[in-house]
C-alpha cells in the first residue's frame, strides 16, 4: 500500500514538473512584449543565483508547488515568475532591465513608521499576512519563517509573503527544528510532532513585535530566548488594547487546544476574533482596501532607494606568513 502511494506521488511529481517545462517553452516562444513606451520587451535567458536555484529544486520536489501561486506570496519559477511576487527579470531592445510586475519591494518594518506600528497599521498587515498563511495551509503548506524580513510590500503598500526556504508540505505532522528562534513555536523546539499551528504561534509574535517594536521572548543568545519562549512568560506593554492582548494570548499559547487556528473552526476563529471586527476581508483579499503606507517609488523604474545600504565588513584575517606550499594552489 505504501509502496503503491509513493509511486502514485512520484508519478503526480514527474507529471507536474512535465507541465511546468511546457509552460516555460510556450513562454519562451511568444512574441515580445511592448512596454509603455511601445518599446518591445524580450524574455532574457538569465541565470539564476545560487539562491535561487535552491529554492527552485525545492519547489519543484513539491509535487502541489504549481498550485501555490496566490498574490499575496512568493513561488519562484524557473526563468519566469507569473502571478507570484518576485519580478521579472527581462531585457528592452535597448538592453536595460526593467522589473515587470510591481517595481519595488520594502521589506516590513524597515523604517516605514519607525519602530512600533500603530495598532490599525498592525491589524492590516496581520490580516494580509493571515489570508496568505490561510492559502498557504490549504494546500497542506507550512510557511515556518515566518518574521517582518520575510515580508514585503509592492508598490501598492500590499505585503508579499517571500523565503520559502523552510517551507515543507505536510500532509499530517512533522519534526524538523528550523526557523527564527524568536518565532519559534515550543513544540518545534522541544522536537514534538507539530503542523500548521507553528505558523499561527509565529504570527501572534509578529503582532506583538508590529505593536511593541520588539519580540515577547528576545533574548541575547538563542538557547536564552528558547528558554523563555518554554517558559511562555508574556508581558504586555500598557499601550496594548484589550482585544489586542486577548488575541496574542490566544496565538502565543503552547496549549495545541486554545491556540486559535489550530481549532475546530481554523483560521475562521481568528478571522472572527474583535481584534479584526473592522476588516472587511472579502475587498481586503481583492485588495480594494486602501493600505496604510504606500513606497515613495518611481514606477516602471529600478528605484532601490528604499532599500536599505549596509557598509562592506572588514574582516581581520590575522598575520600572513610564508606558506611552501602555496605554489601548488596557484588557482585556489
Amino acid at each position: 500500500m505504501a509502496q503503491a502511494q509513493a509511486q502514485a506521488q512520484a508519478q503526480a511529481q514527474a507529471q507536474a514538473q512535465a507541465q511546468a517545462q511546457a509552460q516555460y517553452q510556450q513562454q519562451y516562444a511568444q512574441a515580445p512584449q511592448v512596454d509603455e513606451n511601445g518599446v518591445p520587451v524580450y524574455s532574457s535567458h538569465i541565470e539564476l543565483t545560487p539562491e535561487e536555484q535552491s529554492q527552485l529544486d525545492y519547489l519543484q520536489r513539491m509535487p502541489s508547488y504549481q498550485a501555490i501561486i496566490q498574490p499575496n506570496y512568493e513561488a519562484l519559477h524557473k526563468k519566469f515568475v507569473g502571478q507570484s511576487l518576485l519580478p521579472r527579470r527581462q531585457t528592452t531592445s535597448k538592453g536595460k532591465y526593467s522589473l515587470k510586475d510591481f517595481q519595488i519591494m520594502r521589506t516590513l518594518g524597515t523604517g516605514s513608521f519607525g519602530r512600533r506600528f500603530p495598532n490599525p497599521v498592525a491589524k492590516f498587515y496581520a490580516a494580509e499576512v493571515i489570508l496568505a498563511l490561510e492559502y498557504l495551509h490549504s494546500h497542506n503548506i507550512i510557511y515556518r519563517d515566518l518574521k517582518p524580513e520575510n515580508i514585503l510590500l509592492d508598490r501598492n503598500g500590499h505585503i508579499k509573503l517571500t523565503d520559502f526556504g523552510f517551507a515543507k508540505e505536510v500532509q499530517t505532522v512533522t519534526w524538523t527544528l528550523c526557523g527564527t528562534p524568536d518565532y519559534i513555536a515550543p513544540e518545534v523546539i522541544t522536537t514534538k510532532p507539530y503542523n500548521k499551528s507553528v505558523d499561527w504561534w509565529s504570527l501572534g509574535i509578529l503582532i506583538f513585535e508590529m505593536l511593541a517594536g520588539y519580540t515577547p521572548f528576545y533574548d541575547q543568545t538563542p538557547m536564552k530566548t528558547y528558554e523563555k519562549i518554554l517558559a511562555c512568560k508574556v508581558h504586555y506593554p500598557s499601550h496594548f488594547h484589550n482585544e489586542a492582548v486577548d488575541l496574542l494570548s490566544k496565538l502565543i499559547t503552547p496549549d495545541l487546544t486554545r491556540r486559535l487556528g489550530n481549532l475546530q473552526n481554523g483560521p475562521s476563529d481568528i478571522r472572527d476574533h474583535p481584534w479584526f471586527s473592522e476588516v472587511v476581508w472579502e475587498k481586503l483579499l481583492l485588495k480594494d482596501i486602501e493600505t496604510p503606507y504606500e513606497p515613495p517609488i518611481t514606477a516602471g523604474v529600478g528605484d532601490t532607494s528604499l532599500f536599505d545600504h549596509y557598509p562592506e565588513e572588514q574582516l581581520d584575517y590575522g598575520i600572513t606568513c610564508d606558506d611552501p606550499y602555496a605554489k601548488y594552489f596557484t588557482e585556489f
